[in-house]
């Protein structure tokens, strides 16, 4: 194998196919790349074993086609120094590769191209194409409601389904639930996306469009490609097996009785952010109390002798219906509010001891659901803290009354 390539060009596509290589895997040939060199230009591939890159260098002189595989991060580092052009030779002889730059030479040593992982090729079946930016968003605003609970393999992916006319992006953990619809007309369709290949994907696809295409890999599994408009850059995931949960059955209903709580979204995030440091390390029980009238007031709860019980009180925008106190998660409350940084009102739909949603007004096709906590599963809250300790101190002067009226019998 031997060719001369452009630094600039060949750095960019290593660059971009290195990203999926694991350099610190017990594995030796996946902290590869392979390098195919054809009449057509150079093919990269890089993959971790869960997500592959697949790229087209074609401003590429190939004087003798080959394939072999290089240390990713080694080439990486041997690029980011050299500028113009490089020529890359290889016998097969031999696991060395040379490369050579102006006066400067490197000396590298691969593996067999034999043990590289094999990723699909084709173009396989296309299920839709959407833009870029609507990807990113509906990713984005779905990966903080993905389980981290590794023994939930089904819930450490989002379901991508295509449904009704509408592109759906679920995610849960079991405790909340995010749902993003995005309008598109195509083939129903079904498919569970792993976290590493989302967040991939909403890190480096912004413009464009983007084509999904599934590969079958067997009877029972496939690998999903996402190739990006025009670009020859293809990125191939294997698809997570599994059944999702039913996640329209756990949506609630919004109907009469459902109560209304809107509030900035500033003012709402500044106060969580206040009291976060004051929360129960377990629980993260948040205390939202709107019976004020005109304000929401956000407390902690938490009991103990050292315990410091928090209060910020902000502006309510509009309520619907009659006010009552409710418990959340201080945790899945500010992950909401991140993923929605441009809206101005955010709005609560409860009803008392059940599951609530959120949404914001600068995301209409966005929910997002939360389930309760009970306020008293912790400590008691500040009002019924207040109530005990007049109480108590009521039964005290009444104790001391009857303690001086017996002193005055005897």
């Amino acid at each position: 194998m031997q060719f001369t390539v452009p630094v600039e060009s060949f750095r960019a596509a290593v660059a971009a196919v290195a990203a999926v290589v694991e350099t610190r895997s017990s594995i030796p040939i996946i902290q590869n790349l392979r390098l195919d060199a054809q009449p057509c230009g150079i093919i990269l591939t890089g993959t971790d074993l869960e997500i592959g890159i697949r790229t087209v260098v074609l401003d590429a002189d190939i004087t003798d086609p080959g394939s072999h595989t290089l240390p990713a991060k080694a080439l990486k580092n041997i690029l980011a120094t050299v500028s113009g052009s490089v020529s890359l030779s290889f016998t097969p002889d031999s696991p060395k590769v040379f490369i050579k730059n102006g006066t400067s030479s490197f000396k590298l040593e691969g593996l067999p191209v034999d043990s590289f992982p094999t990723l699909p090729t084709g173009s396989g079946d296309v299920l839709c194409t959407l833009p870029a930016e609507a990807l990113s968003r509906a990713i984005t605003l779905v990966l903080p409601g993905i389980s981290t609970e590794q023994s939930r393999f089904t819930l450490n992916a989002a379901l991508i389904d295509q449904k009704d006319g509408e592109l759906r992006f679920v995610s849960t953990d079991g405790h909340r639930l995010a749902l993003y619809r995005y309008p598109l007309e195509a083939p129903d369709f079904r498919m569970l996306a792993g976290r590493s290949t989302l967040e991939w994907l909403a890190r480096n696809l912004k413009t464009g469009s983007v084509v999904l295409a599934r590969i079958p890999k067997d009877e029972t599994s496939y690998f999903t490609m996402y190739r990006h408009g025009d670009s020859l850059t293809e990125f191939i995931a294997r698809n997570v097996t599994g059944n999702f949960p039913d996640y329209e059955r756990v949506i609630p209903k919004i109907d009469e009785e459902t109560l209304h709580l809107t509030v900035r979204r500033e003012d709402l995030l500044g106060a969580l952010n206040k009291i976060a440091k004051f929360l129960d390390t377990r629980s993260r029980t948040v205390e939202f109390d709107p019976t004020n009238g005109d304000t929401l007031a956000v407390r902690n709860c938490v009991s103990g002798d050292d315990a410091i019980n928090a209060e910020v009180t902000i502006p309510i925008r509009e309520h619907v219906g009659t006010p009552a106190p409710t418990g959340w998660n201080a945790k899945y409350i500010i992950e909401f509010l991140r993923a929605v940084p441009d809206a101005d009102l955010v709005t609560l739909h409860y009803k008392p001891a059940l599951a609530a949603t959120l949404s914001a007004d600068s995301e209409p096709n966005y929910t997002y659901v939360v389930m309760p906590m009970r306020i008293n599963a912790v400590g008691e809250t500040k009002k019924q803290q207040q109530q005990e300790a007049e109480e108590e101190k009521a039964g005290a002067a009444s104790n001391s009354g009857q303690t001086e009226d017996d002193n005055g019998t005897h």
